[in-house]
């Protein structure tokens, strides 16, 4: 299992965007525009699923015209669990790092300082030059940058 955490620009119509840690997977927008792609976090029970198919956890149709039942999670034991829908922001859909993928899950607060990692606050940390910050340069399209960042180079005891 993944973990991801989702960062944005904090100037309105910015593009810099700054984790606590992790390295940026993907950057985007938090706006729509040309050639974008919505990406969700979705839950369903204790399955999760990053990417732009709204219906991962949908039960599958026997032919195109079977209703989709995206209220409805396939394969959980109770009938009553239903999915959820993070919107995390528009993405290039063929940009490395910007697929989808099952078993990711969306931690709201990866991108926050913690005390164990210096005790630095927010704001000292925005901006700063040192890797403590991690800032992404890359470019996005007009609009506030959005970035998704992984776990990827912490030690797995971290994550």
């Amino acid at each position: 299992d993944g973990i991801i955490g989702v960062a944005f620009s904090e100037v309105l119509g910015g593009n810099s965007t700054t984790c606590a840690r992790g390295k940026s997977k993907c950057a985007g927008s938090s706006v729509p525009r040309p050639g974008m792609t919505p990406f969700f976090a979705i839950t369903c029970g204790n399955r999760s699923y990053v990417g732009p198919d709204l219906y991962a956890f949908a039960p599958k149709r026997n032919s195109p015209d079977d209703p989709i039942r995206a209220y409805a999670c396939a394969g959980e034991d109770d009938r009553m669990t239903r999915p959820t829908w993070t919107l995390l922001g528009y993405f290039p859909p063929s940009e490395d790092g910007c697929n989808g993928a099952m078993d990711i899950k969306l931690d709201a607060t990866f991108c926050e300082l913690q005390e164990e990692e210096g005790g630095v606050d927010r704001e000292e940390a925005h901006g700063q030059d040192d890797d403590s910050a991690q800032p992404s340069s890359r470019p996005t399209v007009p609009g506030e940058g959005r970035n998704i960042f992984d776990h990827t180079d912490q030690n797995p005891s971290q994550s």
